[in-house]
């Protein structure tokens, strides 16, 4: 008997361990299917994963029905009625203060109107509430390619009808540990109390040099603390957050044909060089070079430098003199080749990098 206890015992711990499995795949947060193509997060409208329709500050919600954020999306710290992980439901207290067009006094999340028909998603910072706080976002791609660079932009409103400054920056991780600060993107609210109205404040910045693997997340979060002042403090609420995920598509440059047959009779003929994905602030430069083959039978040829200018995409030509000197001096056969392929993005030579010239006396 005991030790039939024993194997049932174990049978329903790897049971639950399993459905503890499925329950950590089973996390929606914001996808991002393609690259190229900003995901905006307007609170006003439905982004799967993010919000289900115009939020109306009921709360933080993995099953997320109408007015509700996604729970599996968003994380918090610094309330006083707890943090919320990401995939945690919280739907009460300071998780869940409704919707507010400013004005407020009570600490927590609103669903802040800032203009009409417009709401964010926003906090209203007291001693015990935001001070400080964080609110992180997280966004996973599925672009099917690895991404190299993710362009973010968002609006910060703040209601300054209060006598306190509050911070509000911005800082990015690859794994929800480790964070990295974006100085440029810090704000902080006017200390002295001013027009109890809404104002915008745009912030934008490139994240570079990463290699997002398909199916992996990177981390958006947002910091709240108090800076100076007294009294009571500014709302301040996260709008239009835009999200665009970027990967490398090199510049290459390279012959149109490989391989051609001229007759020292003609006058000349032309090598064509062609581009692909030109960078749209960067030229491409390129030398076709003779590597074999006599020069003074095509016009004494030296190294000739091409300019791809920037955005670009039409080819570009070389021009070869053929020199008839009367005399029976047999064929030859000249190689070109593309080389110290410069500027564009990452700029290299493509498949055709040589090409061959049979002059036929």
């Amino acid at each position: 008997m005991a030790q039939r206890y024993l194997v049932l015992r174990s049978r329903l711990s790897l049971t639950f361990l399993a459905a503890l499995a499925l329950a950590g795949t089973s996390h929606a947060q914001l996808s991002v299917t393609s690259t190229g193509v900003p995901f905006l997060i307007d609170f006003d409208n439905t982004l799967s994963g993010v919000n289900n329709g115009q939020i109306d500050g009921s709360g933080f919600v993995a099953a997320a029905a109408a007015g509700d954020l996604d729970a599996d999306a968003w994380a918090t710290n610094g309330m006083s009625d707890g943090s919320k992980a990401l995939g945690a439901d919280a739907t009460t207290g300071d998780h869940a203060r409704g919707i507010s067009a400013g004005g407020v006094t009570t600490g927590g999340f609103y669903a802040f109107t800032v203009s009409v028909g417009n709401r964010a998603l926003g906090v209203q910072p007291v001693g015990a509430d935001w001070t400080p706080g964080l609110l992180t976002l997280q966004v996973d791609t599925h672009t099917g390619v690895t991404v190299s660079s993710v362009d973010l932009s968002y609006l910060v409103y703040y209601f300054n009808d209060q006598g306190w400054s509050n911070s509000w920056n911005f800082e990015w991780s690859l794994n929800n540990l480790t964070w990295t600060p974006v100085g440029a993107l810090d704000l902080a609210t006017p200390a002295a109390a001013g027009a109890a109205v809404w104002t915008s404040n745009n912030r934008n910045t490139t994240i570079n040099s990463l290699s997002l693997a398909n199916g992996s997340s990177i981390y958006f979060r947002w910091a709240s603390d108090d800076v100076s002042g007294s009294g009571s403090r500014d709302e301040i609420a996260l709008d239009d957050i835009s999200v665009t995920m970027n990967t490398t598509t090199t510049t290459t440059v390279q012959f149109t044909g490989t391989n051609a047959t001229v007759s020292e009779a003609g006058v000349s003929t032309t090598l064509t060089v062609s581009i692909s994905n030109p960078d749209l602030s960067n030229a491409t430069t390129v030398d076709v070079v003779l590597t074999a083959g006599t020069a003074a039978r095509i016009g004494g040829y030296t190294t000739q430098s091409l300019n791809f200018p920037a955005g670009s995409g039409a080819s570009q030509n070389v021009s070869i003199t053929l020199t008839d000197n009367g005399g029976c001096d047999g064929n030859e056969l000249f190689t070109f080749q593309l080389q110290n392929v410069a500027g564009g993005n990452s700029a290299a030579s493509g498949t055709s990098v040589l090409v061959q010239l049979d002059l036929d006396r």
